[in-house]
């Protein structure tokens, strides 16, 4: 399980700060920063000095950034999806407002 002065020993890095009591206060950042060991070491199978080496080189952030793109290619589809159809339906648009259109057609 989880032991706080071990990963605190070994990840300097995580120094949460401590009340009047002596209890640890977590904040947002190193909540993300514990999410970030435990994926690392138990997701991805790092050991622990695998861990900080990819932290220290930011390995950790090349499947990251992978899965953004991703996200941003799928999204960029996604608008360029919406563009052609709301240019198609400007064009039908266009076309149907054009007062030659109504005009009787000559024999």
């Amino acid at each position: 399980m989880f032991q706080n002065y071990v990963w605190e020993e070994q990840f300097p890095s995580l120094k949460p700060k401590r009340d009047r009591a002596g209890d640890r206060k977590y904040t947002s950042a190193d909540i993300d920063h514990v999410k970030l060991l435990v994926n690392l070491i138990d997701t991805q199978g790092y050991t622990i000095e695998g861990a900080k080496r990819a932290i220290r080189t930011k390995e950790y952030k090349k499947p990251q950034n992978a899965e953004v793109i991703k996200t941003l290619e799928d999204l960029k589809d996604f608008l360029v999806f919406l563009r052609k159809g709301l240019d198609n339906e400007n064009e039908s648009d266009s076309e149907e407002s054009n007062p030659d259109n109504f005009l009787p057609e000559e024999e």
